[in-house]
């Protein structure tokens, strides 16, 4: 859901700009358009279709494209009749604040408020955390670093749509800055601002068509891959109307509606916003060049029609109010996509609150209230939120220590507790890591996840024994990054360096992986081969292999070969190594859980039982081709299912400490206390020397 659940705020200009005289050259820019109100309106509807019916609309998302141009052609129309760059630009952006922030703080508040009251307490940081983010206008920065994460949010935050929104002001300050600059510079500021706006443009736009080997998030989110659509709007402010004959504008107009509705059914959110988004970017420009003419044609009174146009009167309102309703309700209904009963309900409440914030608030705000008093209520609008945040990041903040705890003691034995005779739990002691930061319960990763990079070259991080002479190496997909922190404790007690190499979704194995919206993950190759040849350059004592299994793969909806390919691939990477005098060995991987389970257990606090699950269903053997593999070629397989699992059930907490950060990964707190049967199996097998 992550992928899908990336949107964008429709552009957030006035309703109604105020008509000033213009340079006959750019006339038409701030006269009031019903058909620029239908384009709102049909840019809207385009990304309730994305987030409502995917499968029907699946580049609905280019609906932030369109209002982006749409931004960029008004907001630079009335930086062009704007005085600057003292008093002129200080009261346009006085009215930009006015406009934007007070609903953008009601939607702040209410949704934080509803988050705590419906979503389990893992996810409680999470929005208190971009509430902060959004109020201070650097959402899309946070959605950027964290979303390059692996797993960083198996869900979708309610106020990650704030995104655009952060963008939108950031591009804000960057036009105003250059109209300042250019009324300072030179007296003829419009041919200066003029040039300054295509240099950003066509610097934008380039930056954008050579970011494929950027992240995808970062390449999404970030807002140098966004001036360029804000920037083709604003170059249409400098040009004159077109004219001429009804038949070309009619064919342009045409064209326009088509580029659109085109972009929202044929492109691919992966590689947006790409060369793709020219479509829908061209598309809206044409509307918007064609309707200046004062002539209407046939598109422009089909946007100009109460439908659309009442639409579009309330699309900041309806933008803003449909995701946190979405995501709510689909929380509350305990369900993770929208039916038709979810979606006539989502629909029922954007409308009411939308209609109802645009009429008590939205038009007073801007239209009624002296400005001195909208800016205070502005003020308010980010500072309340980031407030009422606070305390939940903080209380959070504070559950972290938890995080440091290296070993086993007698309140939490965790895996020590089975078979001991111990208590596997104890009622009057609470269970570490609390729920809240068991997400994060990952080991030391390095700085910003240094360790966990989807690099094509590999990345080696050093634990254990710094000095020892032996080295044992952990290869794998994020499912061998999970034995880091109990390998670390092995090698420090037995002398031993431990070498980590971890690409989060690529398995050792060469086997194809179809990643969701992009095909074939070919850096994965190419890292595989990469990590191989290091081994086989270095040559360590012994490689470790551990991988997540296909089904686990296809729950995460990536598409991987099955279990016997799976198993050849293993058997061809280990006769690679043991050709270069290495020994190896295999980790058998880890259950996988129908739910998550900080999740479930923060739900069933009370009574965390009901969230285990039986052995035969997140354990089957059958399913792991490390398994296979080591069978057949006699390498020394590292099962340790019997101190993660009873005999027919397997626990979400065993010895106090909580087993699973998320639905299928080990946190590093219970994995370390399996490092006496970690060592046991490892000396059975002779790997220890």
């Amino acid at each position: 859901m992550r992928r899908d659940a990336r949107c964008a705020r429709l552009c957030a200009i006035t309703t109604h700009p105020p008509t000033f005289a213009r340079p006959q050259s750019t006339s038409g820019v701030l006269a009031h358009r019903d058909d620029i109100q239908g384009l709102r309106g049909l840019a809207v509807l385009l990304v309730l279709a994305f987030h409502l019916a995917p499968r029907l609309l699946p580049g609905g998302f280019v609906g932030v494209d369109i209002f982006f141009v749409l931004s960029g052609f008004l907001i630079t129309g009335l930086l062009l009749k704007t005085p600057g760059p003292g008093p002129g630009l200080g009261a346009f952006f006085a009215r930009r604040a006015r406009r934007l922030l007070p609903t953008a703080g009601l939607v702040l508040l209410a949704t934080l408020g509803a988050s705590l009251l419906v979503l389990p307490r893992t996810r409680w940081e999470q929005v208190a955390t971009e509430a902060v983010a959004s109020a201070l206008q650097f959402e899309n920065w946070w959605l950027a670093r964290s979303g390059a994460e692996y797993s960083a949010a198996e869900v979708a935050s309610p106020l990650q749509h704030f995104w655009s929104l952060s963008v939108e002001w950031q591009i804000y300050l960057i036009w105003m800055l250059l109209f300042g600059v250019a009324t300072i510079a030179v007296r003829n500021r419009v041919r200066v601002a003029l040039l300054g706006a295509v240099a950003l443009t066509v610097a934008s736009l380039g930056f954008t068509l050579l970011s494929g080997p950027l992240d995808a998030d970062l390449r999404y989110f970030a807002t140098p891959t966004r001036v360029w659509e804000f920037g083709v709007g604003a170059l249409l402010a400098f040009l004159p109307a077109l004219r001429g004959a009804r038949w070309v504008r009619e064919a342009v107009a045409a064209a326009g509606l088509v580029a659109m509705i085109g972009g929202a059914v044929l492109i691919d959110l992966a590689a947006h916003p790409g060369a793709s988004a020219l479509l829908p970017v061209a598309g809206a420009a044409a509307i918007i060049q064609v309707g200046r003419s004062g002539q209407a044609t046939v598109i422009g009174r089909v946007l100009a029609a109460a439908p659309l146009r009442t639409i579009g009167d309330h699309s900041y309102a309806v933008y803003l109010w449909h995701w946190p309703v979405l995501l709510l309700v689909l929380a509350a209904m305990d369900t993770t996509s929208p039916g038709i009963g979810e979606i006539l309900v989502v629909l029922l409440f954007t409308a009411v609150l939308s209609m109802a914030t645009n009429r008590w608030l939205e038009r007073p705000v801007r239209e009624r209230m002296p400005l001195r008093r909208a800016l205070v209520t502005a003020g308010l609008a980010v500072v309340l939120p980031t407030l009422a945040a606070l305390p939940v990041v903080s209380a959070t903040a504070a559950l972290r220590a938890q995080l440091a705890v290296t070993a086993p003691s007698a309140e939490h034995p965790g895996a020590l507790a089975l078979g001991a005779g111990a208590d596997e739990t104890l009622p009057d002691v609470p269970f570490i890591p609390d729920v809240a930061v068991a997400g994060e319960d990952r080991g030391d990763t390095g700085p910003d996840l240094h360790c966990l990079t989807p690099r094509v070259t590999p990345v080696v991080c050093d634990f254990g024994d710094p000095t020892a002479d032996r080295v044992i190496v952990i290869v794998g997909d994020s499912h061998a990054w999970q034995w880091v922190p109990v390998l670390d404790l092995v090698g420090r007690d037995l002398g031993w360096r431990v070498e980590s190499l971890v690409r989060p979704s690529c398995p050792l194995a060469p086997t194809g992986v179809d990643i969701p919206g992009i095909g074939d993950d070919g850096d994965c190759a190419l890292w595989r081969e990469n990590a191989l040849r290091l081994l086989e350059s270095e040559r360590p004592d012994v490689v470790l292999t551990t991988g997540l299994t296909p089904s686990g793969y296809e729950a995460i909806d990536f598409h991987v070969a099955d279990v016997a390919t799976f198993a050849d691939g293993y058997l061809d990477v280990w006769s690679r190594l043991t050709n270069a005098g290495i020994t190896v060995g295999a980790i058998r991987d880890t259950p996988y859980f129908p739910v998550d389970v900080p999740g479930c257990v923060a739900e069933h606090f009370r009574n965390p039982d009901v969230c285990d699950s039986s052995r035969a269903e997140v354990l089957d053997p059958t399913d792991d081709p490390l398994v296979t593999a080591a069978k057949r070629a006699g390498v020394p397989l590292i099962d340790l299912s019997d101190a993660i699992c009873h005999a027919t059930t397997c626990p979400v907490i065993i010895g106090n400490v909580l087993v699973y950060r998320d639905r299928h990964h080990l946190t590093a707190t219970y994995a370390r206390t399996l490092e006496a049967a970690l060592i046991e199996r490892l000396e059975a097998h002779g790997l220890l020397g």
